[in-house]
């Protein structure tokens, strides 16, 4: 059965819901589904499989909606909103009532997964669905709250858990108003007047006599409870997490055999508008048909536009939204600046995966450069009037730095690079080869402990971490003696360079500009001091390069501070391109 789907902006009130619609082509049925997905760190590790969920809904003869919450995704808003709860639990019924408008649907589905269940569970308080699908339920918000305070205590050594401030969230904050409502919301028997199937998946690990079940039975409910494995792999961070391919299997098997009647007089996707204006800028779907299909969000302002666009990409495996809302913050923030974006998911990521029930998701494949590059010519093409500055995180920054070094496209006028944890990525390192970033890093890492007395007590207490410590400074020795070595040939006009020398001279001949931004305790800085330090100098001296240190920021920038710096860096990078 073929399916077709496609990406737009719902209104709602005052803000605007992103969502993808999966359709089914033939034998559809008056029914659709719409999958609440968990808010916070986990939006972004389960993806991947929420996507494929949708897919497989659709093959079924089912639409199926899958939707970002307001304030995280492509949808429009903050976090931090004042009545954000209120909006999440309205938009399943925005949703219901857009299916019924546009496709003459009537029968609704809802799934909810984790934390996205305690908005199931208030949403159906007024939306009046008939069936639901509890995925690996969080029963009560407080727990949800608990595990957050939790993560920040672990992320952020001086934070403690308050009920009147917002919370770090891991990335994803939630203000003391917000914690409130969270906190509140239990799955509780009053909820589910208008139910009368209910599926339960709860992992295996948990308990056989489950509360959720009780409650749901003591209300008449047609319950159905499974315990399945998946969940733990599926929420890890997002280039370790997997798919959970028998939980899917068994709700689209679950779903089937539900007495759905086939849709009359269907309507038709005609009249979508794949795009969304607000006073500030307009955002619009881009899908480019290549040999590998690419999809992004194209952010332009209404006002004061420069001929000046940056392209981000997928920061590692994580989707083109970026790892804690980064791109998409970062995008709306540089409107005020007059500049367009275009943040893209390179082949086999976020919006962009196709083969993802067989490929795994990679922070490093082998097409990402000749992706960007594809998406580069796209944009020259579409606005033959813009420079080209890219953007890239962590593995991104590996990522666009060997896409420029491809590139052909004379607009390209810049690059930069935030925490690039190896300029030469290769799976299988030695300790002494030229690329491997390990010897950078460790080096930093016995910098910052050389005062911990503790670290001296667990050496102490612990020999055998002497081994690691020989490894280091044997592997230390080396790369100074052979970084003196070169020193003194190129001192007799012997001109001998690194790799990462020579690929930053390639980029100054094409003019294009090195920006770093790094975090203290990043490797990428000391990289380029120890592999290209004479070079990195000439390149300052000509405007070539400039680097902006954040300081008590992590690697992906998870608190709030370090976010704020990373922007205002990132503008005023781009705004001297």
């Amino acid at each position: 059965m073929a399916i077709s789907r496609y990406a737009s902006w719902l209104k709602s009130d005052t803000d605007e819901i992103f969502f993808w619609h999966h359709l089914p082509e033939n034998n559809v049925k008056n029914a659709a589904i719409i999958i609440i997905s968990p808010i916070g760190p986990e939006y972004m590790s389960c993806h991947r499989s929420i996507k494929l969920l949708a897919e497989k809904i659709a093959l079924s003869g089912i639409h199926c909606i899958r939707y970002d919450a307001i304030g995280m995704g492509n949808s429009s808003g903050n976090l931090e909103d004042p009545g954000i709860w209120d909006k999440w639990i309205d938009s399943p019924q925005k949703i219901r009532t857009y299916l019924k408008n546009q496709f003459n649907i009537s029968e609704i589905i809802f799934i909810g997964l984790r934390s996205g269940c305690l908005i199931l569970s208030e949403a159906i308080r007024t939306a009046q669905i008939k069936t639901a699908v509890f995925w690996h339920p969080q029963i009560k918000g407080a727990a949800y709250i608990r595990s957050t305070q939790l993560l920040d205590s672990v992320l952020y050594k001086k934070t403690h858990a308050s009920e009147t401030t917002t919370m770090e969230g891991g990335g994803y904050p939630v203000s003391s108003e917000l914690q409130n409502n969270i906190r509140d919301t239990t799955l509780s028997s009053e909820h589910y007047r208008y139910i009368e199937n209910a599926l339960i998946i709860e992992t295996k690990g948990a308990t056989k006599k489950s509360k959720l079940n009780e409650i749901l039975m003591s209300a008449g409910i047609k319950t159905e409870l499974t315990h399945l494995d998946g969940l733990d792999n599926m929420i890890k961070q997002v280039t370790l997490s997997e798919i959970p391919h028998s939980n899917i299997e068994f709700i689209q098997n679950w779903i089937t055999q539900l007495d759905i009647p086939k849709l009359a007089n269907p309507h038709n996707d005609e009249d979508i508008d794949s795009d969304y204006s607000n006073p500030e800028y307009k955002e619009s779907v881009i899908n480019i048909n290549a040999n590998r299909k690419l999809f992004g969000i194209l952010t332009t302002p209404n006002n004061n536009e420069k001929d000046l666009l940056v392209i981000f990409v997928n920061t590692g495996a994580a989707h083109h939204a970026g790892p804690n809302h980064i791109h998409v913050d970062t995008a709306r923030s540089l409107i005020k600046y007059g500049v367009t974006t275009f943040r893209i998911d390179i082949s086999n990521l976020g919006d962009s995966a196709n083969n993802y029930e067989i490929d795994p998701p990679q922070e490093y494949p082998l097409n990402a450069a000749s992706d960007i590059n594809i998406a580069i010519e796209y944009i020259n093409t579409l606005l033959p009037h813009k420079s080209i500055v890219l953007c890239g995180i962590s593995a991104g920054a590996h990522n666009i730095f060997h896409a420029a070094l491809t590139s052909s496209c004379e607009r390209l006028r810049k690059i930069i690079l935030i925490n690039p944890e190896t300029y030469y990525y290769h799976s299988e390192h030695t300790l002494l080869s030229s690329g491997n970033p390990q010897p950078e890093i460790d080096q930093l890492y016995y910098q910052k402990q050389f005062f911990n007395y503790k670290k001296w007590l667990s050496l102490i207490t612990h020999p055998s971490k002497l081994y690691n410590i020989a490894s280091f400074a044997f592997i230390f020795i080396i790369k100074k003696v052979q970084q003196l070595a070169l020193k003194m040939l190129n001192s007799v006009n012997i001109k001998i360079r690194t790799a990462l020398e020579n690929d930053i001279l390639l980029l100054g001949d094409k003019n294009i500009a090195l920006a770093l931004i790094y975090s203290e305790g990043d490797p990428g800085h000391q990289i380029l001091m120890s592999q290209a330090a004479r070079t990195i100098k000439n390149h300052r001296q000509k405007n070539l390069y400039a680097s902006i240190q954040i300081h008590n920021a992590d690697h992906t920038f998870s608190s709030m501070r370090s976010r704020k710096d990373l922007y205002e860096a990132i503008a005023q990078s781009v705004n001297k391109t």
